[in-house]
This record gives C-alpha cells, structure tokens and sequence, in this order.
C-alpha cells in the first residue's frame, strides 16, 4: 500500500493501518508477522489515544531506522521486519541509561547500563540554599526550585507533569519463571506507583489479570500526576495472581522518571535478589504531557 499525505497527517488507527505503515517500510521476507509483533500490532489497531496506534508505530520504526544507520554492516538493504521486532523487544536498545533495582523497600542499587560509554546521571548538589534544575532534559526546560530548610527537602514547583504509561504486554515468564507453571499458565497482571517526593502522586494502580497466558496482553494506560518528576521513579511488580493464597511474584524494576525515553520502549525485569531476568520484559509506551 501506499500512505498518502492525509494518512501521514491524520492516520486512523487500526490494526491493516499498521500493518500498511509496516507493509511499506520493512521487508516481510514471505513471512508471516512474528508472533509478539502480532500481538503488538492488534493492540496498535485499538489504541484511542492520539499518540498511540498508527502514530507510535511510525516513531518506532523511524527511530530504528536512525538507529539502523548506525550498524557497519547491516544484513540487508532494506530492513526486515524481524529485525524491527529484535529491537522494539530488546531492552538493550529501548531502555534507559539507568535501572534502580529494588533490594529491600528501604535500599535500593543503581545498576548503569552503558549503552554510550558514558553515563548520565544527573547529581543532585545541595549546596546552597536552592538550586534549579532541568528535570526532563527537553528542548523547552521546564524548571523547579529546590530549597534546603530546617524541616528538610522542599519542592516549588509550578509546572507540574503528568506521566503516561501505556502497559502493551509482556513476554519471557516461561524461562525466567517457570515455577508458574502449576498445570496450566500463569495468571500474570502489573501493579505500579510512583516513587518519589509526598507531592507526586503515590496510589499504586494496577492492569486487569490476564488468565492463562506466558505471553499477557494487557493494553491499558494509567497516568500519574508529578509536581517533582526530576525526583520521582515508578515502580513496575509483576503478579500471578493465585486466587487461594498469596499472588507469586513475577519480576520488578524501579525506573528514574528523568532516564526515561518517550515512546515504545521493552522494560527487563528483575528478580527477588536484584539479577536481571534473561528474557521477562514488558513492552511500555512512556510519554510526559
């Protein structure tokens, strides 16, 4: 198919819509839509939000084009549809700089993945008596003043931001959890909140459970309110819901706000003792209005 100029302008979201997009940038090499990437593109086919469906899946293949470029020897001149679906669920490309694993509720480990060579971390110094901070590092700074008092950290803030978080689905429980399995597959659902200063908003919410699946799709988008992003993270637990005793635990992360890239990006997950899973990840679209 070829889009025209009113599909780039106004595309409505369905499942052959992005599909066509994908039809006309990527080779389908006589094959069928990997499995994941079929489930992702159904979900692309219903999304309601303006910034979801036919227009984030355009974003994500433009960006792995940029990053395409950047490979010595890619395997073909046109790119493949398997490769594109390599990337959207590889945490190695679509995740940031920064991981906080969780080892208790009072500790936690940063673990830096260098993807650059370097690592960007912003520290936060309490010198004086206040200081301003780029939170988000965007091309418009929006800023907030920190002030050190006699009770503490406080936090003026006028700009507040509300962060969307867009829970796709998930894959690899089968390898890194298969003590789920108790006859049939798990019953896998994510409960997350924000992390952060008393003025952001800390109710944990939570998807609906998806019965029976090592591959659950959820596609739901909760939002939170933060008045001090620059110091909020939001935290990601997987469940399996056991309907008679207490839910299984099925991975986690704790995510730096500020180290969060727009857009579709693959989360790994981690286990109890803070070792990253070698295949569980959820597939999340991120963006802050």
């Amino acid at each position: 198919m070829r889009l025209t100029s009113d599909f780039d302008a106004n595309p409505a979201n369905s499942s052959q819509n992005v599909l066509d997009v994908l039809e006309a940038r990527f080779n389908f090499e006589n094959k069928g839509v990997p499995m994941l990437l079929s489930i992702l593109v159904e979900l692309l086919g219903v999304e309601k939000e303006e910034s979801g469906g036919v227009k984030a899946i355009k974003r994500s293949s433009e960006e792995f084009n940029r990053w395409r470029e950047g490979v010595p020897e890619p395997k073909c001149e046109v790119p493949t549809l398997t490769e594109l679906g390599d990337y959207l669920f590889s945490p190695i490309f679509n995740f940031p700089k920064t991981v906080k694993v969780l080892d208790s509720p009072s500790t936690s480990q940063v673990v830096p993945l260098d993807l650059s060579g370097t690592s960007q971390v912003v520290p936060l110094e309490l010198s004086g008596t206040s200081q301003v901070l780029d939170l988000l590092g965007t091309s418009t700074s929006q800023v907030a003043t920190l002030s050190v008092g006699a009770v503490g950290l406080t936090v003026n803030t006028t700009l507040p931001k509300t962060l969307k978080v867009k829970i796709y689905m998930g894959s690899g429980w089968d390898m890194d959890f298969p003590m789920l399995d108790e006859g049939s597959p798990p019953d896998l659902f994510v409960k997350l909140r924000i992390q952060g200063l008393s003025i952001d908003e800390s109710k944990a919410k939570k998807t609906k459970v998806q019965k029976n699946s090592w591959t659950p799709s959820w596609g739901e988008e909760f939002e939170f309110l933060l008045r001090s992003p620059g110091n909020a993270s939001i935290l990601f637990e997987v469940y399996d819901r056991d309907r008679f005793s207490r839910n299984d635990f099925a991975g986690k992360v704790s995510l730096p706000v500020s180290e969060l890239r727009m857009g579709i990006r693959a989360v790994p997950l981690y286990d109890k003792d803070g070792n990253p899973c070698a295949t569980a990840r959820l597939l999340v679209r991120f963006m802050i209005v």
